[in-house]
């Protein structure tokens, strides 16, 4: 697919994300927080943020 229009605009810097998704062998909690300190109201929004609310309650114990 070649572009017909249209521009690429940024700013000082971007960021690439890819689309391969990288989950590690350890717990949920443990990928959320990817070796940072717990801080129950961060982590609760990361999982909100990331729509995991309801994949989660049908777990046990997140």
């Amino acid at each position: 697919m070649k572009p017909e229009e249209g521009k690429i605009v940024h700013g000082d810097s971007f960021s690439y994300c890819s689309q391969q998704a990288w989950v590690q062998n350890v717990t949920v909690r443990d990928n959320i927080l990817f070796g940072k300190e717990y801080n129950e109201e961060c982590y609760e929004r990361v999982i909100n943020l990331c729509a995991l609310t309801h994949d989660l309650e049908k777990f046990s114990r997140w």
